[in-house]
């Protein structure tokens, strides 16, 4: 489909058609060869009701996911620090092992320096 329509307006639109096409149920839409029914305007209401609240529960079951991924990789970051607190003691804060795991070398630290001193205004 090259056009995107919103299922929400679509359904408040339909709602009232519905009642206005159960009132005049002579209503046809179409040529001869293609009518459609109130059955059928019904069908499609309930395919897109039954649509929308099966994405609502799927994002439900994503946002549980998400939320599980974030436990999950909370723990993670736990046990890197502790990895990389246990490879910088083994190999040293200035080693390439440490630099791999993720630390900043020693002496690729940038050395302090002192911020002049402002004199105060008066």
């Amino acid at each position: 489909m090259a056009t995107k329509v919103s299922a929400t307006k679509a359904l408040n639109q339909a709602s009232g058609i519905e009642k206005v096409w159960k009132a005049n149920a002579t209503l046809k839409l179409g040529k001869d060869t293609e009518n459609v029914t109130l059955l059928d305007y019904q069908a499609s209401v309930k395919t897109v009701e039954t649509l929308n609240q099966d994405i609502a529960d799927l994002g439900l079951e994503l946002k549980r996911l998400k939320d599980n991924r974030a436990d999950a990789a909370l723990i993670l970051n736990r046990y890197n620090t502790r990895a990389r607190s246990a490879i910088r003691g083994v190999f040293g804060p200035d080693s390439s092992e440490y630099d791999l795991a993720g630390g900043t070398r020693t002496s690729d630290r940038k050395s302090p320096t002192r911020k002049p001193k402002t004199k105060p205004e008066g």
